[in-house]
């Protein structure tokens, strides 16, 4: 009985958060491909995380920029000091999505980026390195 108690307490005290823009978790690779309008993209993802405007090439450029980081905080880091695992991001681990489009003047996109990272650090082990 005891083994299950801690076991079920370990797995209530997991922590795990979700920000941005969720619909980035499950987008195929190849979406949305050039050509694709601003209300299209709108519909299927939302408002921008950013948005800016550039020149390129002498032509107006407007950047969107969604971003998606999903995080598991160890419940190890989370029972000793969930506040400092917290301000400092140690004990996390996960992934991260950021999306760029650039649209044209036409309200088309002209250009696109993306990348996934994986985050998180772990605890840090024992050293045998003297601290003064």
């Amino acid at each position: 009985m005891y083994p299950l108690l801690v076991g079920l307490w370990l797995v209530l005290l997991t922590g795990c958060s979700t920000t941005g823009t969720a619909a980035l978790k499950d987008l195929p690779e190849d979406w949305p491909p050039l050509g694709t309008t601003k209300q299209e993209v709108q519909t299927r993802l939302g408002q921008p995380s950013l948005h800016s405007r550039s020149i390129e090439r002498d032509q107006p450029v407007e950047i969107w920029i969604y971003e998606y980081q999903q995080s598991e905080t160890h419940p190890v880091l989370f029972v000793v000091s969930a506040v400092a695992a917290a301000a400092t991001g140690q004990g996390k681990s996960g992934e991260a999505k950021t999306l760029v489009l650039k649209f044209d003047q036409d309200g088309k996109i002209i250009g696109r980026s993306e990348s996934t990272q994986k985050i998180g650090t772990s605890p840090a082990g024992p050293t045998n390195e003297y601290v003064r």
